[in-house]
């Protein structure tokens, strides 16, 4: 199963459901697998909660940031009992504004949603028995600009955030997020990371944040904003340079 650029928007596939509607009705959720039949036993054994459109906002100079209309590309090889859960991944990673997904996957940046042991995909079976690749739930791939994860604990919408990191800060900054002076300085002052690999694991979780409703191991947007300043003002910047270049 494969979502790209050309589907006009995420809820042509999955439309907004209610919990108290009937299961049959929203059969249309997985008719990507063109099994008719499959997709209403999922449906009907799990059901599905209600998806929420994601209100616009404005960027810093008033440019209007969509959130809804652009899925990014994703594979999807789980089986019937993760599907449901696949889709509240994919809808997570709608947070992310729809130019800087559009602009991911015409660079090349790729999702795979997988279930079972990430290291058993042909992709990334080179890293099968190093370090804690074989039991981790996502990996990033900057050379295939590929990412791979398990539908779980928001993983998908972890490792998207590596290809916000790398792609879209080399396209505006010339380098990766996680490679410019003024975010090492800041996760060097309060984390004390020096270590190149885990800053750039650090400024993901960042970015996470940044672009997440949620509150993330303690973390939020204000306190982003607070303890690390230059950091989100860094991102602040990204969304709207994104959009003055490429809108």
């Amino acid at each position: 199963m494969h979502f790209g650029k050309y589907a006009s928007s995420f809820y042509n596939f999955f439309p907004i459901v209610l919990d108290s509607d009937d299961p049959a009705k929203i059969y249309e959720i997985l008719l990507f697998q063109n099994d008719i039949i499959g997709a209403n036993s999922v449906l009907t054994k799990y059901g599905v909660r209600a998806l929420n459109k994601i209100p616009d906002t404005c960027s810093k100079s008033g440019k209007i940031i969509t959130y809804n209309n652009f899925i990014p590309a994703f594979d999807v090889k789980v089986s019937d009992r993760l599907l449901i859960q696949t889709i509240y991944e994919m809808y997570e990673i709608q947070f992310f504004p729809d130019l800087i997904k559009e602009l991911i996957t015409e660079a090349g940046g790729r999702g795979i949603f997988y279930e079972g042991k990430l290291t058993d995909f042909p992709d990334f079976s080179h890293l099968k028995g190093k370090e804690d690749y074989d039991t981790c739930e996502g990996i990033y791939n900057p050379l295939l600009r590929k990412f791979i994860a398990n539908p779980i604990n928001y993983a998908g919408f972890h490792e998207y955030a590596h290809l916000v990191n790398d792609l879209i800060g080399k396209m505006i900054y010339s380098q990766s997020i996680s490679e410019m002076n003024a975010v090492k300085n800041e996760i060097l002052k309060n984390e004390g990371y020096k270590n190149n690999e885990k800053i750039d694991e650090f400024t993901t979780f960042l970015i996470e944040v940044f672009f997440s409703r949620r509150t993330i191991k303690n973390m939020n947007k204000y306190v982003l904003e607070s303890k690390f300043p230059k950091t989100n003002e860094i991102l602040e910047d990204l969304v709207d340079k994104t959009y003055k270049t490429y809108y």
